[in-house]
């Protein structure tokens, strides 16, 4: 939509200048053309088809605000495909006069229920929209659309056929887990609606806090390799382990549940695959250096270092899981 502000006394030479001088150039053209457009043009606004906001401000808010709204006959018109409004301006932008705008139950655009064409009266209520595509969406399911708000336009299909990526001749209905490889099944027909990806989702929130948590125990187990950057004197080796062990086991745990639960089955059918391998490298690795850290006691003298501690390898099972 576009919409101007003219004096009324030369209202009919605004509108034409501004629709052939203006609406017809480019953003870049009509930042040079401002300068030159006549005095009586107070403001200029222009509005994309189902836009929320004016996406081009022609002046400051300085000058915008000297406008004032219309006592006289909208003019409309239709240029290159967009509706333009051009308000000349003789009385205050509160005015009661002003033509209630109301939302389009459809695409949720604001309409002028005055210059709207179309129209549906449904349950004794009249409803206005922006246009015969969305008054056809509406007539066809009016239900759907009388919650408030932009609806969803597709309804998320339950019958698609997944398969495995790895195993194509593994393929059932809805979405699961491969009895093979225990990977995630994808939907057979790539185009299908099939909501978003929950395991995507899932995945990514894991890795997020995972990353999070892991980059300390890192920093803390590889810290004495870094040159210059003496790690025990910031944190000593016996506060370091127990750090390390905070930080890792809510990203073994948490983080890498889906791999102990994927590796568990592929024990529990005998069909190895690489989550077995996963589960018990991370899995063994975090143990035994949970145990290393609560009980050093328990290792042979010549596992102990100078300060009596067993190394840890926290950092290389939260690394792992983050990484896959």
């Amino acid at each position: 939509m576009f919409v101007g502000f003219a004096a009324s006394d030369r209202i009919f030479d605004a509108e034409h200048e501004m629709v052939l001088e203006d609406l017809v150039l480019d953003l870049l053209q009509r930042g040079f053309r401002r300068s030159y457009l006549r005095e009586n043009i107070d403001a200029v606004a222009f509005f994309l088809d189902h836009a929320r906001n004016a996406s081009n401000l022609t002046f400051d808010a300085a000058q915008t605000g000297q406008c004032v709204m219309v006592n006289r006959m909208l003019h409309l018109y239709t240029v290159h495909g967009y509706s333009i409004i051009v308000y000349p301006f003789d009385i205050e932008p509160n005015s009661t006069t002003m033509p209630p705008i109301v939302k389009d139950p459809v695409c949720d655009m604001d309409v002028d229920p005055g210059l709207s064409d179309y129209h549906q009266t449904h349950a004794g209520q009249t409803y206005h929209f922006c246009s015969a595509h969305c008054l056809d969406k509406f007539a066809a399911k009016p239900d759907h659309y009388l919650g408030g708000g932009v609806k969803q336009e597709t309804l998320v299909r339950t019958d698609v056929e997944y398969t495995c990526p790895m195993h194509p001749n593994i393929i059932q209905i809805g979405p699961g887990m491969c009895p093979i490889c225990a990977m995630a099944f994808e939907p057979l027909d790539p185009t299908a609606d099939v909501g978003p990806n929950l395991e995507l989702l899932d995945m990514s929130g894991r890795f997020g806090i995972g990353a999070v948590l892991t980059f300390p125990v890192l920093v803390l187990a590889m810290g004495e390799l870094i040159p210059g950057l003496n790690i025990a004197s910031f944190v000593p080796p016996n506060v370091s382990v127990w750090v390390q062990l905070v930080l890792s086991t809510p990203v073994v745990l948490w983080g890498g549940l889906p791999f102990f639960q994927r590796g568990w089955a592929s024990l529990i059918t005998q069909n190895l695959n690489m989550f077995t391998l996963i589960a018990l490298s991370t899995g063994i690795t975090w143990l035994y250096s949970v145990v290393a850290t609560v009980a050093p006691q328990v290792f042979p003298l010549a596992f102990r270092d100078e300060y009596g501690l067993v190394a840890v390898y926290f950092e290389a099972a939260a690394v792992i899981i983050v990484l896959v």
